[in-house]
């Protein structure tokens, strides 16, 4: 009742026909077939839209014929089985009359999944698998860094605290020395002292040392000026110290740009900054012509060397 054989060339022409004339081909009330076995209702004919593009066009056209249009197969199987049995003729009449053991049941229709499917489902499993593991370790990692900042600000602050307890130290000592190389007549050059370096911290301990014993002993004490190389230490002892303030200072900003900037590319940015305020400008705002500049242009340098060969 759903289907008929029919020639080569009409089963080519039918391929090639829009939906929307096979339709109504199909159920023209007026052709042969309807006019022997009956009309087709509409509500038993489907277009199968999975495989191919159906427009707007050709949708509403078989939706004015009655005709079902269904883009997957899961549609098409429950279309089909909401579909009612055929009324039976009088040979089907007579035929259900004659016993007949019980047919077997038809297999239902199912959804077949290719081994492609699965095997893209199966990926995506693992994809949300490994997304939930690795969002699991993110959230891990950033509860340990965070932890990790906090001991790093911690241990900063009782840095910070020893490093102003030793400024506190060395200030008192470079107040004395100072007042006893004002009382000498000495007179001392900060501009002198050069850079801190290693041996600063031992530089500084032995010159505080110096100024205890010296200070016990009675050396630095008396009315008459002191003597040359008393003086000549005073003022090495003095510049240890400086320096030793110095390299405090540097190491207590070290100490507070990695407690305090953990991203490393925001330390990238602090030591470029450095190097411009340090280095570049000075060079820069140093040069005050086009000669320093290294600007002039291959004409401008030969007409120079014409006008005086030993420039």
């Amino acid at each position: 009742r759903g289907s008929w054989r029919d020639t080569k060339k009409a089963a080519e022409s039918a391929l090639d026909m829009e939906p929307k004339l096979f339709f109504k081909a199909l159920l023209d009330k007026e052709s042969a077939f309807a006019k022997e076995h009956g009309a087709l209702d509409p509500s038993r004919a489907a277009l199968y839209a999975g495989q191919a593009s159906v427009g707007e066009k050709q949708r509403m056209a078989l939706w004015y014929q009655g005709v079902a249009v269904r883009d997957t197969m899961q549609d098409l199987y429950n279309w089909v089985d909401t579909q009612p049995d055929w009324e039976k003729g009088e040979e089907e009449k007579e035929e259900d009359d004659i016993d007949m053991p019980p047919p077997t049941a038809a297999p239902m229709l199912m959804h077949q999944v290719s081994s492609g499917t699965a095997r893209l489902e199966e990926c995506k499993a693992e994809l949300a698998a490994a997304e939930a593991q690795r969002t699991k370790l993110e959230e891990g990692d950033e509860e340990s860094r965070k932890a990790m900042q906090a001991k790093v600000v911690a241990l900063h602050a009782k840095l910070a605290a020893s490093v102003q307890e030793r400024v506190a130290q060395l200030q008192v000592a470079q107040d004395k020395f100072a007042a006893l190389m004002r009382s000498n007549g000495i007179y001392d050059s900060p501009e002198d002292d050069g850079s801190p370096g290693p041996a600063s911290g031992r530089n500084a301990a032995l010159a505080l040392a110096w100024l205890e014993t010296a200070s016990a002993s009675g050396v630095l004490e008396g009315d008459g000026p002191i003597s040359e190389e008393i003086a000549e230490k005073l003022l090495n002892s003095a510049r240890d110290v400086r320096l030793e303030k110095a390299s405090l200072s540097q190491i207590s900003l070290a100490a507070k740009v990695m407690a305090l900037v953990p991203s490393p590319v925001h330390k990238k940015l602090l030591n470029l900054t450095h190097d411009w305020l340090r280095t570049f400008m000075p060079h820069c705002l140093a040069k005050v012509n086009r000669v320093s500049f290294g600007l002039l242009s291959s004409e401008e340098c030969a007409d120079a060397l014409e006008e005086d060969p030993m420039v």
